[in-house]
């Protein structure tokens, strides 16, 4: 029997979160502060690098909590619950978006759609506009589901989601019109993005207790059993 609450998972992701974070920072302020001249170690630590362990605890944070919307999702099924598809399609979401933490993908559209929509100030970062879209669109989508849902984990979902958007997006926004005018090789731009993915962090830790909030008021104990 495997029982699965909130606390214990809070409390694992706060310990690799916190560190990984503090390490970051750190990196930066030796290189922009302090003066520091070997920029290896502090650009591997940069929460705004790719392909570090910092964009492998995102993806997997985020791989986990579409796997729990999924969970969510067959439990809606066996209910026949009218919002199925909602969290089926939140799961889907998610899971791309873990797909595209780990592998950059997004980063790839950011100069075809500057060049293409000549783009400035806060939409330099030209992705913004696309996502913003889509954003807005899932978010008028999904009002009844959020009015269906408990207080407790409407209440969660909506600060999960706000802060997730405004780290991802918000920081994009304001970070692209900065980067524009003075570059990304500063101490400013440093800690715009130290925030914006910590943001993101938060955002995504919320939808995982979120989640598991649904699910205990749903499912009190989970239990996994392999039978013959």
């Amino acid at each position: 029997m495997v029982v699965v609450r909130r606390r214990p998972v809070l409390g694992a992701i706060i310990a690799v979160w916190l560190p990984l974070a503090a390490l970051s920072l750190a990196g930066q302020l030796y290189l922009y502060v302090f003066g520091g001249t070997d920029t290896r170690i502090p650009r591997r630590l940069n929460v705004d690098s790719e392909l570090t362990v910092w964009s492998w605890f995102q993806s997997t944070l985020l791989f986990a909590c579409a796997a729990l919307l999924a969970v969510a999702a067959f439990l809606a099924y066996r209910m026949r619950d009218r919002y199925v598809r909602h969290w089926l399609v939140l799961s889907l979401a998610l899971l791309w978006v873990s797909v595209d933490e780990a592998a950059s993908i997004h980063e790839l559209t950011i100069a075809p759609l500057h060049n293409a929509l000549d783009t400035h100030g806060i939409f330099y970062f030209a992705w913004v506009i696309p996502a913003l879209l889509v954003v807005v669109m899932l978010g008028l989508a999904y009002l009844r589901f959020l009015g269906n849902l408990p207080r407790e984990v409407r209440t969660l979902f909506i600060c999960a989601a706000g802060t997730y958007v405004i780290g991802a997006l918000g920081g994009d926004l304001v970070g692209g019109h900065w980067y524009e005018a003075h570059g990304g090789d500063n101490l400013t731009y440093a800690l715009m993005t130290q925030i914006e993915e910590n943001l993101e962090t938060a955002g995504i830790s919320l939808g995982i207790v979120a989640v598991l909030t649904y699910l205990i008021r749903v499912m009190p104990e989970w239990v996994i059993r392999v039978e013959a």
